[in-house]
């Protein structure tokens, strides 16, 4: 196969393939064969089919076929001879160009590769790191946020809720006199003033300093 490679830009290219004729001619050979070993014809035994019956049966049909075989095969070519990396795969006209027995094949694209660029020397270059300085008070945040990924919840007797701590709560919703939602130990971590899919402003207010067995209540909003 003959390739002639234009660049129309850092990133774009105008490629012309001709396929020779033996390659063509190899192509339909190919598919022949193909079709001998699976299609019986009546009046044959399976791959004896003689070639023009085959040619007058199936000939005006096997055309794209042959193109599509000749296409991918050009482009594999293509890619690993020219060393050209697309960035996408290109879109050949392939419904304009015939094909025949005993004539090369010609076709014309576009393609989109990756820029080509030389890499300035980078060898030897020094690169200053700027020194990173962790306080002890950020250390220690760090450790306790870590400590509280890993750990595990034990009750506190007693104890009033802080803003990092994770509360442990049964709940109720009410309309008027009714309630119409409950749930039983529900996580709570104070910052988000939502508990059950319940917008609860107030919340935190509320919970925060309470200790364990107070009851709270705050007005909540659940939409439609």
């Amino acid at each position: 196969m003959e390739f002639e490679v234009e660049a129309l830009g850092p990133c774009r290219k105008k490629v012309a393939v001709t396929i020779p004729a033996p390659r063509v001619d190899q192509a339909f050979d190919e598919r022949y064969h193909e079709i001998n070993e699976k299609v019986p014809l009546k009046g044959f035994r399976q791959g004896r089919a003689p070639r023009k019956l085959l040619e007058k049966r199936f000939g005006p049909h096997l055309g794209d076929e042959v193109k599509e075989d000749l296409l991918k095969a050009a482009l594999k070519e293509l890619f690993e001879s020219q060393k050209i990396e697309p960035l996408a795969p290109p879109e050949v006209p392939l419904e304009a160009v015939a094909v025949a027995p005993g004539q090369p094949l010609r076709f014309e694209f576009e393609l989109l590769t990756r820029p080509e660029f030389e890499t300035p020397a980078w060898k030897g270059l020094e690169v200053e790191v700027p020194r990173v300085v962790a306080t002890d008070a950020e250390v220690e945040d760090l450790l306790t946020q870590m400590r509280r990924l890993g750990g595990r919840l034990e009750a506190v007797p007693d104890a009033a809720l802080e803003r990092e701590d994770l509360g442990v709560l049964d709940w109720e919703a009410h309309v008027g006199e009714s309630v119409v939602a409950r749930g039983e130990d529900a996580f709570y971590k104070p910052g988000r003033e939502v508990l059950a899919g319940l917008s609860a402003p107030g919340l935190d207010e509320k919970l925060l300093g309470a200790t364990p067995g107070t009851t709270v209540r705050v007005p909540a909003q659940v939409s439609a």
